[in-house]
């Protein structure tokens, strides 16, 4: 994956050139590379969990997950809402097909990451501390889930360092671009 591309398609660059960006990543989305980008970026999520203040350093790492997160889900919804538009059913995995890239490795990750079983996601405390799940199918409720990590670990918002705001600011209008309606599906 190139963290440029995935910039262009995040619109850094205007629509057009993010719509120049797309072929390469949805190429990118459906391959088993993309798959180990985001264990990997499960994995940088995982362990910004451990810390109490996340540096600057680590508050870039945890965005670069977010990206990447966001661009495969974004990615692959309008790869799901072109093939069913060429398929007349379709079946929604159940639960048990969850995929959490943020937890130790397991078979189902490895299963996942090889041939692309499962339903990717990151887990999310809520606030009675119950353990949810954040699909990357829905790119608006995990960049509000690592929003919230970076916000946690700088609480004073005074003290808070400029890049993690400027970070925050640009997770969110991550998050913004694709605000998803009642069903689910990214708007």
């Amino acid at each position: 994956m190139n963290l440029e591309d995935v910039h262009v398609f995040a619109g850094i660059e205007g629509p057009d050139e993010a719509r120049r960006a797309y072929p390469l990543l949805k190429e990118w989305a459906a391959a088993n590379t993309a798959r180990q980008a985001l264990l990997h970026a499960g994995q940088i999520v995982r362990y910004a969990r451990l810390i109490s203040q996340i540096s600057e350093f680590e508050a870039v790492a945890v965005y670069q997950a977010a990206l990447t997160f966001w661009s495969y889900g974004v990615i692959s919804n309008a790869a799901a809402i072109h093939a069913r538009h060429n398929v007349t059913t379709y079946s929604i995995p159940s639960s048990e097909d969850i995929v959490c890239l943020d937890s130790e490795d397991s078979s189902s990750t490895q299963r996942y990451i090889a041939v692309n079983i499962g339903r990717p996601a990151i887990t999310v405390l809520d606030a009675s501390g119950s353990v949810e799940h954040a699909m990357l199918s829905n790119p608006a409720q995990v960049m509000a889930a690592l929003i919230e990590l970076l916000k946690a670990s700088h609480k004073n918002v005074q003290q808070r360092p400029f890049l993690v705001d400027n970070l925050l600011d640009l997770m969110g209008g991550l998050r913004a671009a694709v605000i998803t309606d009642h069903t689910g599906a990214a708007t």
